[in-house]
């Protein structure tokens, strides 16, 4: 919505529903993999270079962030995993176009949970609550690093407030 509200550019993750089911089914075989290809979708997305960005007038919009990566990774893969991902994502972040606002739309841990439940992806019926409070830990935690931002943190209570602050928001930077 506020990509058409905006008239922006839209940019959205495709997650390979098979691959993700495979990943759920056995994260410890299957994180380090899992990772990698969403790091790649996300760097090819965003490449500043890319053809999303070749109007450089245009606001784009994403439904991801590319830092969000690292804090994935940090859920899902073992330690001993950890520094040759975050070497590979350090070569990718140089190549990606940095957001000029991040919404983050906070929710609980809980409804979170509740809400991927819904959407009824059989796959996703094995993440229990411990996943989402290590996953929303990650996230605050990279969101709070230094030279990360402007952030816009919103509760997701109500769709159409939320949007109205998001529009407020990008109009004010333009």
């Amino acid at each position: 919505r506020l990509a058409e509200t905006c008239h922006a550019t839209k940019v959205f993750e495709r997650p390979d529903s098979r691959r993700l089911q495979r990943f759920y089914a056995d994260p410890s075989g299957n994180a380090w993999a899992m990772e990698l290809e969403f790091l790649r979708q996300r760097t090819r997305r965003l490449a500043a270079d890319g053809p999303d960005w070749a109007d450089r007038g245009r606001l784009v919009v994403s439904d991801f962030w590319f830092d969000q990566s690292r804090a994935f990774a940090g859920v899902w893969l073992p330690a001993g995993l950890r520094k040759g991902f975050i070497e590979i994502y350090e070569r990718a972040r140089c190549r990606v176009a940095r957001p000029k606002l991040i919404v983050l739309l906070d929710l609980p841990p809980r409804r979170l949970q509740d809400r991927t439940r819904r959407r009824g992806r059989p796959y996703e019926r094995r993440l229990n609550r411990s996943v989402f409070d290590r996953t929303a830990r990650a996230i605050l935690d990279e969101i709070a690093k230094p030279n990360v931002g402007p952030v816009l943190r919103l509760a997701d209570d109500d769709p159409d407030a939320t949007l109205v602050e998001v529009v407020a928001a990008v109009e004010a930077m333009r």
